[in-house]
């Protein structure tokens, strides 16, 4: 996955495979060109949230059961994030329920959110708003990514994609 946008192959089917009508004479108009990867270089993105797979999976094999790992940009796309090691000199060090990388990213979030005047997340808010979305969106993407490297085209209920569309945009508004 090279590229940054996924695109269909330049062939279309020359009958629709859902109802059979025939598509050779058909502008298909509603057709995307190609979708945006959600995939980012965390060094050439500033000031983000990140969150990877922890155990240097490819973005590829990623199917929404592997641990995450999450970190911080700078406005120069320094990365800063927790680890086993720590980040500063503390007291206590990693522990997966309380001192990990999600707690590290929380805190520096809920700290830029004090200086601003605006209440504290709690981490399952902040799993809610932040991560969730992000891990659901790579997931669509890869799904339709490999089901794309077998097949000419993906059927979509569009019903069904236009509720999901309303819920990750009320979801992103917070």
């Amino acid at each position: 996955m090279s590229s940054d946008r996924l695109s269909p192959s330049n062939q279309v089917p020359g009958a629709c495979p859902s109802c059979g009508e025939d598509l050779r004479e058909r502008r298909l108009q509603e057709a995307p060109v190609s979708l945006p990867s959600p995939f980012s270089n965390a060094h050439k993105t500033s000031c983000c949230l990140l969150v990877a797979p922890a155990h240097n999976n490819t973005t590829s094999e990623f199917d929404g059961t592997s641990d995450l790992h999450t970190g911080i940009s700078n406005t120069e796309g320094v990365v800063y994030n927790y680890t086993r090691a720590g980040v500063v000199r503390e007291l206590s060090g990693f522990d997966e329920q309380h001192h990990n990388c999600l707690s590290f990213c929380l805190s520096f979030v809920n700290r830029v959110l004090a200086a601003e005047g605006r209440e504290a997340l709690s981490r399952e808010t902040f799993t809610q708003i932040f991560i969730l979305p992000r891990v659901q969106r790579v997931q669509k993407y890869l799904f339709l990514y490999k089901h794309l490297q077998t097949h000419q085209y993906y059927l979509v209920d569009r019903e069904e994609d236009r509720q999901e569309d309303t819920q990750e945009e009320t979801q992103e508004g917070i």
